[in-house]
């Protein structure tokens, strides 16, 4: 009898950890896909290519979706961040294989694809401003002291300074300093993330 039970309870645990490990392995093996991307510097008014590779996982095959997303401009209004060139591509991966990309980062007044360059909202609307400010001390100078004429003028650099990362001996520049975007790709029900560090520096600036 107790020779019954015991075979009974290695029964039991035997089909107690295939249940547990069967959906592990499952897991293992669902197919799927990497991204690998380069970090990369840029200068201040620059731009630069990162290059990325999208590797087959457990046999994944298709097309796939990638889509590069940066920091929310909006949450640094101060800031004048590099933008994505093209935020969506997308690539075939092979089966047990792999494939690489480009994603190019870029000033964001400077549209690559109709190969313009236009002032963003921010810096138009700053150098608004400060046109209006300097026609105001122009039209006022004889009735305002010299001390009104200071306070408009640290006034008229402050909103430039909101605006305008970095004004070197060549113009308008980024806001030195490093940037994370993210490269999110999607395809054949398979989802993957890959992260680039983007360095912006002002070789210009004192």
């Amino acid at each position: 009898m107790q020779k019954r039970r015991g075979l009974w309870c290695l029964f039991l645990l035997a089909l107690l950890s295939h249940s547990l490990n069967t959906p592990c392995r499952a897991d293992s093996t669902t197919p799927g896909f990497k991204i690998v991307a380069q970090n990369v510097t840029l200068p201040g008014r620059g731009q630069v290519t990162s290059q990325y590779i999208v590797s087959s996982v457990n046999g994944f095959a298709g097309k796939v979706a990638i889509v590069c997303t940066g920091p929310d401009p909006n949450l640094y209004p101060n800031l004048i961040m590099p933008s994505c060139a093209e935020p969506t591509q997308e690539l075939t991966v092979p089966a047990n294989g792999s494939i690489g990309g480009g994603i190019i980062f870029h000033p964001p007044w400077v549209d690559l694809t109709a190969h313009t360059t236009a002032p963003s909202s921010r810096e138009a609307t700053s150098l608004f401003a400060c046109t209006l400010c300097g026609i105001g001390v122009l039209g006022l100078r004889r009735h305002l002291n010299r001390l009104l004429l200071l306070v408009l003028g640290f006034l008229c650099i402050g909103l430039l300074s909101g605006a305008v990362g970095c004004l070197g001996s060549g113009g308008l520049q980024m806001t030195p300093g490093t940037y994370i975007f993210a490269l999110n790709g999607a395809g054949n029900g398979a989802t993957a993330s890959g992260k680039v560090t983007v360095t912006v520096v002002c070789n210009s600036c004192p």
